[in-house]
């Protein structure tokens, strides 16, 4: 009995889509720690579970502004039955930050397509919160203050006065309190799409170790838009990708303007309110932030401390949160 896989017009044996099926699923890089000068090496490793041979097309093309050798770089591989070979990329880590690398993998036989994937690169950072009972420690500080932090639309920013923001995350026994003071020249709250409005941009991710860093969003996983106050507009948070089912109950947010600089904003997560759609932080667990920067109505740059404009549905590439510990 032969089958066709989706959206391909090459027969297969019907006990292939299953190992297809498995194949994509090792199709995948391993998250990477930035902050380092030297370039990263991500290996993609892909084998040959069926039993006729298999040409594995891969095309590795990360976003322009990385600094590589040569791209894009297609490479075939081709693999007898049960063969496996590792094929080794670079990338540089810092400009990683904007949009992650990327590599596609068509497989084929006999010259045909049978199915195809994409795998991302995650490059992440590593922080630190701190006993909100105490004053917060300069390591604590977590800063967006550069270029290659511009995730979105990076040619619109113009510098740490026009878009800046440094956060630290507090914990104690009731909860996280994450606090930013950001550098905005013009306050813009009037979009009813928070997204579009100057905020702050909050992605957590408290699986257990198993699964935390992933890229899959569920249980455990959210993102929340926290807006400023403005004009008789209260400070307000928004959590998805579902506005109830990924919400933390309870959480709170104020605001205040900074006078000459822009605004700071503040969010309380209860611990109670993770444990209905979510699970109660550890003492390690997966965080980010990024800034909404809004002129005319709507957002013009967006900027990330750690991972990229894909964490809205990427989660593999939050912060790695641990807790403070002073040498």
């Amino acid at each position: 009995m032969v089958v066709l896989l989706a959206g391909c017009t090459t027969p297969i044996r019907s006990d292939y889509p299953a190992k297809v099926a498995e194949m994509k699923k090792a199709f995948r890089f391993e998250a990477m720690q930035a902050g380092l000068d030297e370039p990263h090496v991500a290996v993609i490793s892909p084998t040959n579970l069926l039993d006729e041979d298999l040409t594995f097309e891969i095309l590795w093309d990360p976003p322009e502004g990385n600094k590589l050798a040569v791209f894009p770089m297609t490479t075939d591989v081709k693999l007898r039955p049960g063969e496996s070979r590792q094929i080794s990329f670079k990338a540089d880590r810092h400009l990683a930050n904007a949009e992650p690398p990327w590599c596609w993998c068509r497989m084929l036989m006999n010259g045909k397509a049978i199915d195809e994937g994409r795998a991302n690169i995650a490059v992440y950072k590593v922080g630190y919160y701190f006993d909100g009972n105490e004053p917060p420690p300069k390591e604590t500080e977590l800063r967006i203050d550069s270029v290659s932090q511009v995730v979105l639309w990076r040619n619109n920013w113009k510098g740490i006065a026009d878009c800046s923001a440094t956060g630290w995350l507090m914990r104690n026994d009731k909860g996280l309190t994450f606090r930013a003071e950001v550098n905005d020249d013009t306050l813009i709250v009037t979009n009813a799409r928070p997204w579009e409005n100057d905020g702050v941009e909050i992605f957590m991710d408290t699986r257990p170790e198993c699964s935390r860093g992933t890229s899959s969003y569920g249980k455990g996983v959210f993102q929340a838009i926290a807006t400023p106050a403005s004009g008789t507009n209260p400070a307000s948070i928004a959590f998805f990708p579902d506005r109830e089912t990924s919400a933390v109950s309870g959480a709170t947010v104020t605001s205040d303007i900074l006078p000459g600089r822009g605004y700071s904003i503040e969010v309380f997560l209860p611990f109670d309110g993770f444990t209905t759609n979510h699970f109660k932080p550890g003492d390690q667990f997966n965080f980010s932030f990024g800034v909404d920067d809004a002129d005319q109505g709507k957002r013009k740059d967006q900027l990330m401390w750690s991972g990229s404009s894909h964490n809205g549905f990427d989660a593999a590439a939050f912060g790695r949160m641990s807790p403070f510990v002073k040498q």
